[in-house]
């Protein structure tokens, strides 16, 4: 697993999972039918859906933490959640399924013990809604099949990245999972996205057309005009190699922290 470049190191990595679960706890108060405040508490909204987590400089030893934590006997169920391992960020924009449950403490919250199985049936018929002041809990959790990520890029300072993309081909009935191992290149401007931070995570599965319009390099672009960025496409990879690969990038290129 040769990686070319003696200054090359890692500046930022970013996921993308199918399917998964977003949950905000967001504190605030209950009211009534007149608008007045009855009480304070809690509103837990989930949301289902595909979701983006992408981890800075500073943050690539949270990814670090999980590489290391992999399951090799169980790899395709192997899970990832801002519950157990931190990021630098996550959205989860696409949606198809929400839920909404309320507590009135976040003692309650914890043990499950929803609004409705505190108060009296007189009590709870006087509760009209809830209204959200601040969120203090914002996690996602990834679901179905485990779940290693469908997409993974990991981006350098030399203008170059790695693309992982999974895929699956049926054999005698089975589907096998593999990765589809690509590199090419990106712009400057990406380059001080990832640098200071103010990263579009939209920018992580495709480059606009933007900035095809924007900015110009003198490597070959493609006819898609949402690709800009020169591409090779090198191999495919197991489960198995493509994380291990993962982790030979992160312990050989990213910064010393402790």
């Amino acid at each position: 697993m040769k990686i070319e470049g003696i200054n090359k190191k890692l500046l930022g990595i970013a996921c993308d999972f199918d399917g998964g679960f977003e949950i905000l706890l967001d504190s605030g108060y209950f009211y009534d039918k007149n608008d007045k405040k009855l009480f304070n508490g809690f509103a837990e909204y989930g949301n289902k859906g595909g979701f983006k987590v992408w981890w800075n400089t500073s943050d690539l030893k949270y990814f670090r933490h999980w590489i290391e934590d992999i399951d090799w006997k169980n790899i395709d169920g192997n899970s990832w959640n801002s519950f157990d391992y931190k990021s630098s960020g996550h959205l989860c924009e696409d949606s198809y399924g929400k839920y909404g449950y309320w507590y009135k403490t976040k003692s309650d919250h914890k043990n499950g013990i929803q609004l409705h199985n505190r108060l009296s049936e007189k009590q709870f018929e006087k509760v009209e809604g809830f209204y959200g002041i601040e969120y203090i809990e914002n996690n996602v959790d990834s679901a179905y099949r485990g779940h290693l990520p469908s997409r993974i890029r990991f981006f350098y300072n030399d203008f170059t990245y790695d693309y992982f993309e999974e895929d699956f081909e049926w054999k005698k009935k089975n589907s096998i999972y593999f990765y589809k191992w690509t590199i090419g290149h990106y712009t400057q401007r990406l380059k001080q996205d990832l640098k200071g931070g103010q990263i579009d995570v939209e920018h992580y599965i495709n480059f606009p057309k933007k900035y095809k319009m924007r900015y110009k390099t003198r490597k070959k672009i493609l006819k898609d005009p949402t690709t800009f960025y020169d591409v090779t496409i090198a191999k495919k990879l197991s489960q198995t190699l493509a994380v291990k690969k993962w982790s030979y990038i992160i312990k050989k290129l990213t910064y010393p922290y402790k």
